[in-house]
């Protein structure tokens, strides 16, 4: 009892078996999915429309190229998660990563921050590893 009163959506006894174990995963995973597709994903006032592939700030479009969009996408679904920098790099730009100049990562980050004002302090630069996205300034 004491793990649901904290948070916890679910919980098994010892022993179960794995087709119970799967069902449940399985459930959790409806229910997340279907919130997210509800209402997006959200970040405060941040929200993007994944179907749609559109970013709003409090409720009004961002004007947003497919590389921020991708990376604003990369940060709220890992809000409070601190993505190093290569990660950010491989997700985005791939197999091109090796073309990407460091400073690409950097410069996307700028623009994006600048679009999202006054909001751009819930994207943080963790000095010497990446970036991390929380609601609201550190």
């Amino acid at each position: 009892m004491r793990g649901l009163e904290i948070g916890a959506d679910d919980y098994l006894t010892k022993p179960f078996s794995l087709s119970v174990l799967k069902a449940r995963i399985e459930t959790i995973l409806r229910r997340s999915v279907s919130e997210a597709a509800e209402g997006g994903l959200r970040c405060g006032p941040l929200r993007l429309d994944k179907e749609s592939k559109m970013a709003f700030i409090e409720e009004k479009p961002l004007e947003l190229s497919a590389r921020e969009y991708e990376l604003l996408d990369l940060f709220v679904e890992n809000q409070g998660l601190t993505l190093p920098r290569d990660r950010i790099l491989d997700r985005l730009w791939g197999w091109e990563g090796d073309d990407v100049f460091d400073n690409t990562l950097s410069v996307t980050v700028k623009r994006l921050r600048e679009k999202i004002a006054p909001y751009q302090g819930f994207i943080r630069t963790i000095r010497g590893i990446g970036y991390r996205m929380t609601e609201g300034e550190e």
